[in-house]
This record gives structure tokens, C-alpha cells and sequence, in this order.
């Protein structure tokens, strides 16, 4: 039986083994580039791959249409955007990367009316909900990952709020073929999209491309992949090739190296520039059976909502309010809850490529009989029949002996004497005042350097790396090079006393009421500009002296609330308008 193929132009099929593999789609505006990555998409939806588009531009929802722009088009579910079946959220990515795991479909997530920051937001945990839902081996089914305006979520210089993304993104492009997933990178500006990701392409597809920064990022591909004695033939016909026409070069896979003219789409063409007097009200979407899709939304949440070790956490938690709401009988003595329970869920939880929702599922059968079973940082002092005798309840410091001398105890706190539940210091994360500081810090911010910890904070660089390195013994921090990051259970240790930073206007209203007089007089013509100032305008509307003005910039630019590019102009940063 013959291999149905992917035809992309009356010279060139791809295998169906492309859906599993990296392309990188690169040319300048208007020269193609969205169209030839959508006939890709047409060929895989024709034969029933499951393709997922994330769309920041907001055009791709012309694959529910014919070309005609009357007809019906493919089978693809549209989220968010003016086209959308249901709308998205920034709270929602991993919500919909798990439904997009569970049932098969394929979607395009429009993200055209989301802000960059909600748009970063959403999508780094998509993606790594993705990577990571797709780990069990029943879900490996092939899955088409396009990104237009890839350089949005894999850019060459992240932003700190940009870090995580992408790291998702570089585990997607470099593992994620292992786990079914491949992907489709489009951009204009190879310049910017992020070289660890662009050089792990197997098939580069570059259209016209006049920018000397754009072909010299071409070349470092070519120099980890290509045939040198082909590379200026593809190099100097880049500038003057017609639209539509492409080269797919494939070294290593394919062993191709070919100029075809991309075939015309089959869907309508939502990329195309808008003419005068054309309007999209009459275009006609392919049906979906909404209620279907709302309950399967609806499934997928219950269940996400089901399995969120934080959500577990919270039942943990009320469960143990119970607990102690109980008074022993006349016929109970202590006993230490089973050590085994908790570190098979805290593997699961921290573990994340294992199946942690069966472990979490065992664990919830377990805990349901009586609350025999439960699952903390520290054992639970419980009760169980013994022969008459009188009443037994235990003291605060025989629990915590009994703590103490638990071996998952010792694990955690090494110290010969247990920390105590507040330390005197008013709050319930059991740490010191300094500890809890950093990691606040670290927690608020996500990913933070060691230096913005000393403005943060206002600790010496000794007493900063002190409590840096009692955090990272405690698991609550991680730290690669000068940057740290919270590990879920230095977030999870904060509990209730700890709240993330806001975002948009509400964060300019936190930090409103928080900054010291010299940083808030500059921050407040910033904000009231909208826009990129002149060091010098600041000096003369603030009144500020050199020195002074350039040691409140400093200590703005830790607290992440001004950008400074190379031109040296000073602006708000984007984060407070998101």
C-alpha cells in the first residue's frame, strides 16, 4: 500500500513522518511565509494528524473556510479571537493543553486579542503543560505544534517574564519529538527567534529574506547542518525570490535540498493583507457541535481542577482542620501516619514525568478511609484503638518530638531541633525573617538575580547568600548560575501569607504604595508618559543630580519596573500596561 503523502507543491511531498519533525519558516512580511506553513497544516488535517496553531496574529482561522471564502473548510476547533467557538483566558493554557492531550483535537488558539503579557502568560502553561501531559506513553500520538511569530515566545533576548516560556519551548523543539510533538516555527525576523531553538530544525524552509541580521541566523544553521557547497546557492537567491516560492532543505532527514512554488491553498486565505472594501462578515466557518466541545471543556477542567497537586494541597489542608477539630475517644493512643504515603506522592509531585495523577488517585483512596492516610511536609500524629485506659491526648511538644524523630522528618529539616510553626516572627512559613524575605522575592518574581535581592530586600551580600544557601537546602529554591527560581514547595511553604505580584495597572497601583520617594517621582512621569524619555528630561523634571537619578534607575530595574534599552532612553516597563 502506498504512503498517502503531504503534497506541497506539484514538486514536492512530504512523508507523514513530517508531523513528528522541526521546520523553521522564515522570509520577510508579506513574502509567504504564513501561507506555505498553512498548506502544511491543510495536508495534515487532510489525512487526520492532529495539528495545534498558535496564533498571536489572529489569521488562522481561515482553515474552518474554503478558499472561496462561502464554503465549509476543515474540521479545526477556533479558540479565542473575533472567530472564536469559546474564548480564552490567560489563566486557561494548561486547562487547554490538557484537553488538546486528552481528546485529539485540533485547534487553533487564537491569541490575536490577548496583551503580550497575558499572551506570555497563557502559553507558558500551555506549553508546559504540553511537554509534560504528553509524557505517559498512551498519549504519544503524533501532534503538529505551528507558532507564528515564533520569535513571540522563543525570542533570542527573553524578558524575565518571557524565561519560562521559553524554557518550555526549548524542551518542546528538543524532546518533544520523542513524545509525538513536532513543530512548525514561522517568523520575519529569524534574527530574534531564539538560535537554540532555530538551530535544532531538521527542515529549514526559507522564502525571500533581504535583512543581513535574518540570513546570518540562515547561516548558523547552515553551519550545524548543511552542505557548505549549497549554501550560497539558497544564500544568494534569497533576496530576489518571487512570493510563494521556497526552499526545503533538508540535510539530514530528507537529504533535500529543493525550490518549489507552494500550491494555493485550499482554505481561505485569513493571512492575506485586507483589501479596501472587503469584509469577512459574510464568511462562512465550518460547523462544531459547541455543546459537545463545552462538555468536554467542562470534563477537561473538572479533571484538571481533580488532579492541580495545589488543589490536592488545599483538601489536604481542610482535611487536617477536621482532624484537629476532633477529640480523641477514651480508647485511642497516638501513632505516626505511615512515611511511605508521603514520599511516594512528594516524588510524584516533585517529579513531574512520572505519573503523578495515578499517584495522587491512589492516595486520595488511601486518605478517604477515616482519614487514616494523609500527606504532609512533616508526619501526622493520629489515633487508633488500644485497650481501656484513660484519656490520651498528646502534647504540642511530644507531637513535635515525634516529629522530630521521624527519618522523612530528618530528611527534610536536618537540623537537630525542629523549626517551630512561626518563629515569633508573625507568619506561618516556619522560616526566619530573612529566609522568607528571599524567598518571597524569588517567589514574586519567578526568576530573579542575586544582586536585585539585595535591592529587594535590603540584606548585605553575605547575610543574602546565607539565606540564599539555607533555601536551596530546603528545596524551596533553585539556583543555575547568578539566576534563582522557587521550586513549588518553597511556594507551597508560604502558604497563605503570600500573594504574586499583580499584574497590569494593578501593578503599578502595588508598587505605587511601596516605593521610596525618588524612585516613585521618576516612576511616576514614566507612567504618565506611556512612553521611552531622555535620561536628561528626567534630571530636569525630577531635579535630580546624575548620581541620584542613575542609583534610583538602578534600583527600578531590579524591581523590574523600567526598560533601558541600547538607545539608553528610559521607559515604564510594558508589564504595567499588560
Amino acid at each position: 500500500m502506498t504512503e498517502r503523502k503531504l503534497h506541497i507543491s506539484s514538486t514536492l511531498s512530504l512523508p507523514l513522518s513530517a508531523v513528528t519533525e522541526t521546520f523553521a519558516v522564515l522570509a520577510k512580511r508579506g513574502m509567504g511565509k504564513t501561507y506555505t506553513a498553512a498548506v502544511m497544516a491543510e495536508e495534515m488535517l487532510k489525512v487526520g494528524a492532529q495539528c495545534v496553531i498558535a496564533d498571536p496574529v489572529g489569521v488562522w482561522w481561515g482553515l474552518r473556510v474554503a478558499a472561496d471564502g462561502k464554503s465549509p473548510g476543515l474540521p479545526i476547533i477556533v479558540m479565542g479571537g473575533e472567530h472564536g467557538d469559546i474564548p480564552l483566558d490567560e489563566t486557561t493554557g494548561a486547562i487547554v493543553a490538557e484537553f488538546v492531550v486528552d481528546t485529539g483535537s485540533s485547534v487553533v488558539l487564537d491569541l490575536g486579542l490577548l496583551r503580550k503579557g497575558a499572551m506570555i502568560r497563557f502559553m507558558t502553561d500551555f506549553a508546559e503543560k504540553l511537554y509534560h501531559a504528553k509524557a505517559p506513553e498512551a498519549k504519544r500520538s503524533p501532534l503538529h505544534l505551528f507558532l507564528d511569530e515564533a520569535d513571540a515566545f522563543a525570542p533570542q533576548k527573553p524578558q524575565p517574564d518571557q524565561a519560562r516560556l521559553l524554557g518550555a519551548m526549548q524542551d518542546l523543539v528538543r524532546r518533544g519529538r520523542a513524545r509525538g510533538v513536532g513543530i512548525t516555527m514561522i517568523t520575519q525576523r529569524s534574527a530574534v527567534l531564539n538560535k537554540d531553538v532555530l538551530t535544532q530544525a531538521e527542515v529549514l524552509v526559507p522564502l525571500r529574506t533581504i535583512s543581513p541580521q535574518d540570513r546570518k541566523a540562515i547561516e548558523e544553521w547552515i553551519d550545524i547542518h548543511a552542505d557548505k557547497s549549497e549554501a550560497n546557492t539558497v544564500l544568494d537567491s534569497l533576496p530576489s525570490l518571487p512570493k510563494g516560492t521556497a526552499w526545503f532543505w533538508s540535510p539530514g532527514w530528507l537529504n533535500i535540498c529543493q525550490k518549489v512554488n507552494v500550491r494555493k491553498r485550499e482554505t481561505f486565505d485569513s493571512s492575506a493583507t485586507p483589501e479596501f472594501g472587503k469584509s469577512y462578515k459574510n464568511i462562512q466557518l465550518a460547523p462544531v457541535d459547541l455543546d459537545k466541545l463545552k462538555d468536554r471543556m467542562a470534563a477537561t477542567i473538572e479533571k484538571a481542577k481533580a488532579d492541580d497537586p495545589k488543589e490536592l494541597k488545599r483538601q489536604i489542608a481542610d482535611l487536617k482542620k477536621q482532624l484537629s477539630a476532633k477529640t480523641p475517644s477514651t480508647n485511642t493512643v497516638e501513632r505516626i501516619v505511615r512515611v511511605a504515603d508521603f514520599e511516594a506522592i512528594d516524588k510524584a509531585l516533585k517529579d513531574r514525568d512520572t505519573d503523578w495523577m495515578t499517584a495522587i488517585a491512589e492516595f486520595r483512596q488511601k486518605s478517604s478511609e477515616a482519614l487514616d492516610k494523609m500527606v504532609f511536609k512533616a508526619p501526622l500524629l493520629m489515633f487508633k484503638r488500644r485497650s481501656p485506659g484513660p484519656s490520651v491526648a498528646p502534647s504540642v511538644e511530644a507531637h513535635r518530638r515525634a516529629q522530630a524523630e521521624s527519618p522523612i522528618y530528618r530528611k527534610i529539616f536536618p537540623s537537630d531541633k525542629p523549626p517551630s510553626n512561626n518563629n515569633g516572627n508573625g507568619n506561618s512559613s516556619g522560616l526566619p525573617v530573612g529566609e522568607r524575605a528571599v524567598l518571597i522575592a524569588v517567589a514574586q518574581f519567578g526568576s530573579i538575580e542575586r544582586e536585585q535581592l539585595t535591592v529587594l530586600t535590603g540584606y548585605k551580600r553575605s547575610s543574602r547568600d546565607a539565606y540564599i544557601s539555607r533555601l536551596v537546602a530546603r528545596d524551596y529554591i533553585n539556583v543555575a548560575g547568578r539566576t534563582l527560581t522557587p521550586t513549588q514547595s518553597g511556594i507551597d511553604n508560604l502558604g497563605t501569607d503570600y500573594s504574586p505580584l499583580p499584574t497590569g495597572s494593578a501593578l503599578w497601583d502595588y508598587w505605587r504604595n511601596r516605593l521610596p520617594e525618588g524612585e516613585l517621582k521618576i516612576m511616576t512621569i514614566l507612567v504618565g508618559r506611556g512612553q521611552s524619555v531622555e535620561r536628561s528630561t528626567l534630571d530636569d523634571e525630577t531635579g535630580y543630580k546624575r548620581s541620584s537619578r542613575d542609583a534610583y534607575l538602578s534600583r527600578l530595574m531590579a524591581k523590574r519596573l523600567i526598560e533601558v534599552p541600547s538607545s539608553g532612553m528610559v521607559s515604564a516597563s510594558s508589564a504595567l500596561f499588560d
